[in-house]
């Protein structure tokens, strides 16, 4: 995530713009379990940033064997290449329902990465 934040053209979480922010919040919400507006900028920030840490940290797929199965996927035509069990887990929710992860309230997210450490009361 850190990776692909700087590949499109995003900044660090420290410099992020209140536009950026307020994109964001959405997602950090969901994962915190809480109302978007019950958290503060330097929550979304902190959010933003852990994510993209706890995603280093917790690949399951090395680089490496990531470029293998894209590089595999290329060769063979395929046009639609997922990367590991998260993304896949990630496709069939959205399938199921496309408009549920981005409910505030919605446990599709939560289940899709149970592992990503949550917000603390």
């Amino acid at each position: 995530m850190i990776n692909s934040r700087r590949i499109h053209g995003h900044c660090e979480p420290v410099d992020m713009t209140t536009e950026q922010l307020a994109d964001a919040r959405v997602l950090a919400a969901a994962l915190a379990g809480v109302a978007a507006d019950r958290l503060s900028d330097e929550e979304v920030r902190a959010a933003v940033n852990s994510m993209g840490e706890w995603f280093r940290d917790t690949a399951p797929l090395s680089a490496a064997d990531a470029a293998t199965i894209i590089l595999d996927g290329v060769r063979a035509g395929t046009w639609r290449i997922l990367v590991g069990d998260d993304a896949l887990a990630l496709d069939a929710a959205m399938r199921a329902d496309p408009l549920d992860l981005y409910r505030p309230d919605s446990p599709t997210l939560a289940a899709v990465f149970p592992d990503m450490p949550r917000r603390e009361e």
